[in-house]
């Protein structure tokens, strides 16, 4: 196809093993050339504020997003939803709904297959992969709570645990989801088709573009997300990332695909050269967050199904959770109980898994709480009490009225945790 008066093309250059991946699916790296760039980031300074940037369809920005100037990956970003696909060109969102509906196509033909997708996007390298998300933000809310005031949201960066000693990075994946519409554009029975699908076994796909951190934009697919959440399932987006990533190494270039290291050597000139020349961020005039200030804060709290979405939103981990599983891995019995024997360095691993069984709502972290706070590490005491009193069980009585009665008053500030758990508890 042409633009301008080069062709656009799109070539694999490398298959990128699931167990590289974090969502352990595999994925394929892309070269595309001389594109239009109608899907695309742009960016402006934001004066005090720092760097403005806005996810850009043709002319319609879908998200906007604010931060440092340095735009540091591991501190949170101001996002706002943006001025809604509706405004998009209805031949660019039929390209999109194409490429969404392909859920069964092999990868290995995606070049071809996601080919009116990619033609949207600028030149670079970018990585294809099926990715589960999360149909909610993050911050435990449906993935439709976004409005067009700025707001700040955790999951929009790479995240350091740095307590009991440790200094792990989580990096940033697709993981959760940003809507490019605003909720009262739902059609809600198209969610309880897609509901009913979903109970007889049927698989519904979306498409994503990654944004930041553990945030995806859903470029498409937005009553399919829905019904995922009401029915408590994660939903399947292909999903687009760019990759730019560069490490050397004794002087050899290589690119970083999160744990994959594909050197320059073996990519092709075409390749090597956008990675070491690329401009990621289109520069622009203007102040597109300007555009909603006038805007209710929380406009989705007022459809008639907000508690609905926001209570099935409860099901799902939260970020916090998700950062702590990739740096933990392994979260098994057998894991906890050579923590717990000495067999591995355990007080940090044993709080990173507390972490992540917590936030991700696992019911063991009620049994591993109690099992820390009987423990010889008071480090882990202050996390398993904090979130023991969030937790309405007999056991946990039980052990907290046994704490006041052992501890005599050497660790008042944990004796006020149990005082109030069990004044809340009193008749």
């Amino acid at each position: 196809m042409l633009f301008g008066k080069k062709t656009y093309r799109a070539r694999p250059l490398a298959t990128v093993k699931a167990s590289a991946l974090p969502w352990r699916a595999e994925g394929l790296l892309v070269l595309v050339e001389h594109a239009r760039g109608t899907l695309r980031w742009e960016t402006r300074a934001a004066g005090p504020e720092g760097t403005s940037r806005s996810l850009v369809l043709g002319d319609t920005p879908l998200l906007f997003a604010q931060a440092d100037e340095y735009w540091c990956p591991t501190c949170e970003k101001l996002l706002a939803l943006g001025l809604g696909r509706e405004n998009v060109d209805q031949r660019v969102l039929d390209a999109l709904r194409q490429v969404s509906n392909l859920v069964d196509a092999p990868l290995a033909s995606a070049v071809e297959t996601m080919s009116p997708l990619l033609e949207l996007m600028e030149d670079g390298v970018y990585l294809v992969s099926r990715v589960p998300h999360y149909p909610t933000n993050g911050e435990g809310q449906p993935f439709w709570a976004l409005s067009r005031r700025l707001q700040r949201l955790t999951a929009s960066r790479d995240w350091y645990f740095s307590d009991m000693g440790l200094f792990r990075l989580a990096q940033g994946y697709p993981a959760f989801l940003l809507p490019t519409e605003a909720l009262a554009r739902c059609d809600w029975n198209r969610v309880e088709e897609y509901r009913r699908n979903i109970r007889t076994g049927q698989d519904l796909g979306a498409l994503a573009f990654w944004v930041e951190g553990f945030l995806s934009a859903l470029l498409d697919g937005h009553h399919r997300a829905t019904a995922c959440l009401l029915e408590g399932a994660p939903v399947t987006c292909l999903t687009v990332m760019r990759q730019g990533a560069v490490e050397i190494r004794d002087g050899n270039k290589a690119l970083i695909v999160w744990d994959e290291r594909i050197p320059f050597a073996t990519m092709p000139k075409e390749a090597v050269r956008l990675l070491e020349a690329q401009r990621p961020w289109t520069i622009s005039k203007g102040s597109p967050a300007s555009a909603g200030e006038e805007e209710q804060a929380e406009p989705w709290a007022a459809d008639p199904r907000w508690d609905e979405l926001k209570h099935a939103a409860l099901r799902f981990p939260v970020a916090h959770a998700v950062a702590a599983l990739e740096i933990v891995g392994d979260t098994s019995d057998e894991r906890i109980e050579r923590l717990f024997g000495g067999q591995e360095h355990g007080a940090p691993e044993l709080w990173l898994i507390l972490q992540a069984l917590i936030a991700s709502k696992d019911p063991r972290a009620v049994k591993l709480a109690l099992r820390v706070g009987r423990s010889h590490w008071p480090d882990l005491w202050n996390d398993a009490f904090r979130f023991l009193g969030t937790v309405r069980a007999q056991e946990v009585e039980d052990f907290f009225i046994d704490f006041i009665v052992r501890d005599e008053g050497q660790h008042p500030w944990l004796e006020k945790i149990a005082d109030d758990y069990l004044a809340g508890s009193a008749p």
